[in-house]
């Protein structure tokens, strides 16, 4: 089945951009990035930017852009049976170093899993000057430590000039 992502949450003053590949289907469904419940993405990142998860989507979000920080996929759009990316056929990329060019403050974007990391790198414009760097899944399906991938968001956020 065609599946079609999300709008980007993202203001002028974003300065760091999560990608992932697309949302899964309970996330298309309500229409909320990472709304599957035991997807670690809103513990990991309000651990990792020292703020308390407000667990109320419209919150997080204001949060998310109080600390400059936007969420956006990778993918337009897919074809795919389930949420898992490994289903994931014919993928259509969003025009992401056009978004990067409209969203000039945006110094660091962190790709959320092996696939988004992938699949961004072959598309994005190393002219645009951005550096970008691959993050462990947040997904409940990584069977990495939830300790190692906890530490290696909390390194990328926590780090404080952005290296590229």
């Amino acid at each position: 089945m065609l599946i079609k992502g999300l709008k980007p949450v993202v203001s002028k003053s974003t300065e760091v951009m999560v990608l992932g590949t697309i949302p899964g289907n309970l996330s298309l469904e309500k229409k909320q990035y990472y709304a599957y419940e035991k997807n670690h993405f809103w513990r990991i990142l309000f651990s990792a930017i020292k703020e308390s998860d407000p667990k109320i989507y419209d919150k997080r979000i204001k949060a998310l852009l109080r600390n400059r920080i936007g969420i956006w996929n990778v993918f337009e759009s897919c074809y795919r049976e389930g949420s898992c990316d490994r289903r994931i056929k014919k993928p259509k990329i969003n025009e992401l170093n056009q978004f990067f060019h409209f969203y000039p403050k945006i110094k660091k974007i962190l790709l959320n899993g092996r696939m988004a990391y992938d699949r961004f790198k072959t598309y994005y414009d190393e002219s645009l000057n951005i550096c970008y760097e691959y993050l462990p899944s947040t997904s409940s399906r990584n069977t990495q430590k939830i300790s190692y991938i906890t530490n290696k968001w909390y390194k990328a956020f926590r780090t404080p000039k952005i290296i590229c």
